[in-house]
């Protein structure tokens, strides 16, 4: 079974237990509430964040985020994911042994590079994910005189392969070159991270899009990536999607990006909002236990439905094209540009 299912798993599990029950205490902090409202005043309107949103683009980082998926992708076939996906010339893969989080770090032909994230790939690792809703200081961030605080498992996993993709970076040349980053579910949240450090160290960000991401930080965090990230994040959502409703609203996070709201499939339309607007997803969180329990179910579930019916098969490994020939071809290949972290 997918590993983005055992996180729709954990989700279901850990909701009815309650541990996303837990309120923390309220504090509004009015300093960064002003920020949000200046920052909502003076940023682009939505309507010129939708006339800035870009279907194939998303199309295309939606093939890339399930490639991420595919074991084994150091030579990049993996099938319909890696071929639609835009020619990739030089790949590096990353991969945490505890809970198995894996970075990417691609170069492509048309002289771009990308950084892409997988979400949790084993049962300890999706358990940790949705299993608390305990909190980190996030280093070298502040907004409004605050330090950010971020999940303390999403920074666990992020830290682990932080240090491999500064390498793939410089290693593949892509200073000054334009960067998409993206990745669905866990590595959607992972997407942010590396956005926000990114952009603080001067890397030229083209395109930010994240598929069924959960929230990742809280309110200083909101700021501060607003504050430092200077391209939009446009963060996919559909309303048959139950992470991005995760972890709880009553707990200290908050979302960050521009919202990118479908319905169900592509066709059926878009709607773009901002901040935690009860116009999208949001409008969804009475549905959260049934939205669970359908997503038992892979096949029924809208979070492995990204960018349907634009986009060919699911948002997981499970359309991954890896034969056995092509299996022992790598095994027996010199492969140095994957880096297995302790």
């Amino acid at each position: 079974m997918a590993i983005a299912f055992r996180f729709v798993q954990f989700g279901f599990l850990c909701f009815l237990s309650a541990d996303f029950a837990v309120k923390a205490e309220e504090e509004t902090n009015s300093s960064l509430l002003a920020s949000i409202d200046a920052l909502n005043n003076g940023t682009e309107s939505l309507v010129d964040a939708g006339s800035r949103y870009n279907t194939e683009v998303a199309v295309r980082l939606a093939y890339l985020a399930t490639a991420a998926y595919c074991p084994n992708i150091a030579n990049w076939r993996c099938g319909t994911a890696c071929e639609r996906s835009g020619r990739t010339t030089e790949v590096r893969v990353a991969t945490s042994s505890f809970l198995a989080a894996k970075s990417i770090v691609g170069k492509q032909a048309d002289n771009s590079c990308f950084v892409l994230f997988r979400g949790t790939s084993n049962m300890a690792g999706a358990r940790a994910d949705l299993g608390s809703v305990a909190m980190s200081v996030k280093p070298n961030c502040y907004a409004g005189g605050l330090a950010c605080r971020v999940s303390a498992t999403f920074l666990m996993e992020y830290e682990k392969t932080v240090g491999p993709i500064r390498d793939s970076l410089a290693a593949l040349g892509c200073r000054g070159l334009p960067i998409d980053i993206t990745g669905h579910s866990l590595g959607g949240a992972m997407s942010v991270l590396a956005a926000f450090d990114l952009s603080k160290e001067g890397y030229n960000l083209r395109n930010v899009y994240t598929f069924g991401a959960p929230r990742v930080g809280d309110m200083t965090f909101h700021v501060a990536v607003r504050e430092t990230v200077h391209v939009p994040i446009y963060r996919v959502t559909r309303s048959d999607d139950p992470i991005p409703l995760l972890p709880w609203r009553t707990t200290e996070f908050m979302h960050v990006g521009t919202e990118v709201y479908y319905i169900g499939p592509v066709h059926l339309g878009v709607r773009f909002c901002q901040d935690e607007d009860e116009s999208c997803s949001l409008a969804n969180q009475h549905r959260l236990t049934s939205l669970l329990l359908t997503c038992l179910n892979p096949n029924w579930c809208g979070h492995f439905k990204y960018m349907h019916d634009m986009k060919e098969g699911l948002m997981s490994g499970r359309d991954c094209s890896l034969h056995r020939r092509l299996e022992e071809e790598e095994a027996s290949a010199d492969l140095d540009t994957t880096i297995l972290l302790p």
